[in-house]
């Protein structure tokens, strides 16, 4: 299979807190026990029970591998129901600081560093 993604993903386990950021009428703070499926450069892949718009942005709170908290904007670009009746979700960094983005590019050489050695 042709991979499309510029990134590369990693799994990752956390909790991520949400706070929608595009409709004032819905301003609650969302604190999600999600399961992050995969995190890269880009963006990330999560399933949570909560129903999240595609095209919504929220103000985004993600803890990282290195258990270092990285705020960002995150826009819902894929949203796929699964059988239990949550969802999977896709979303991709709007806006992340630079200094943020750097710890997904390191993360990624080190995971890269450690798979050669395995071969």
């Amino acid at each position: 299979m042709y991979e499309k993604r510029r990134d590369k993903r990693h799994e990752l386990h956390v909790n991520l807190v949400l706070k929608p950021i595009t409709n004032a009428e819905n301003s609650r703070t969302l604190d999600l026990d999600v399961e992050v499926t995969d995190a890269s450069h880009g963006g990330i892949g999560f399933i949570s029970p909560e129903f999240l718009e595609v095209g919504t942005y929220y103000d985004a709170q993600l803890q990282i591998w290195s258990k270092a908290v990285v705020e960002t904007i995150l826009e819902i670009v894929r949203r796929v129901q699964l059988s239990d009746g949550s969802y999977n979700y896709g979303a991709k960094f709007i806006g992340m600081n630079d200094k943020d983005a750097i710890k997904f590019d390191i993360y990624d050489m080190f995971e890269t560093a450690k798979e050669k050695q395995q071969e």
